[in-house]
């Protein structure tokens, strides 16, 4: 299943640590061009890869296409902004696991530009508590697998394994929650047109 040694990958699980996203007064307080903020937010979500392009890499078609969907606020003359970044750090960190037509619900504000900053630091605080419970998963799955007979490739499918059920259940989540009717007071807020059904 897999060539990668039952020594390497219990280090790989017993050093986990996930990329740390920048706090609101980290990112750039000067407008950005494409290009720089491509730069700025590959080396921010994707620190391990050396330069070397990845199939996650944001790209200026990605952003172009997320602003086409309304799932963020435009540039102005073609340059980005902080609330732009924080934006795109939390898109590109979900539509991992979540469709891009999702994230809105999940980050109500994230189409407004006084609603992003709130929604960058709820979601920074929301980070950091799962990759804490993140690296205490890899940790216990080092433990438990630190045996001389354990399989390499039983512990990586034990990861897919898992990282497939949290998208499953967060799918059901969305799903319910989309047919569950408004709080009284409350309406619900339109689909974005991307989401609208034929």
């Amino acid at each position: 299943m897999t060539t990668l040694s039952r020594e390497r990958l219990l280090g790989l699980c017993a050093d986990f640590r996930c990329p740390r996203l920048p706090l609101w007064d980290e990112l750039p307080g000067i407008p950005l061009y494409m290009d720089q903020v491509l730069i700025l937010l590959n080396g921010f979500l994707y620190p391990d890869n050396d330069g070397v392009p990845d199939s996650r890499a944001l790209t200026p078609s990605m952003i172009n296409n997320y602003i086409k969907f309304r799932i963020f606020p435009p540039s102005v003359k073609k340059k980005y902004y902080r609330h732009h970044l924080a934006a795109l750090v939390m898109v590109c960190v979900l539509k991992e696991t979540v469709s891009i037509g999702d994230i809105p619900r999940l980050l109500p504000g994230l189409d407004t530009v006084e609603g992003i900053r709130p929604c960058y630091e709820k979601f920074l605080d929301v980070y950091t508590g799962a990759c804490g419970d993140f690296r205490a998963f890899a940790a216990e799955t080092a433990r438990e697998h630190s045996g001389e007979d354990s399989d390499p490739g039983r512990i990586v499918l034990r990861m897919a394994v898992a990282g497939s059920l949290c998208k499953a259940l967060t799918d059901s989540a969305l799903r319910t929650e989309a047919d569950e009717p408004p709080q009284a007071g409350k309406r619900r807020k339109q689909p974005l047109p991307h989401q609208d059904k034929q």
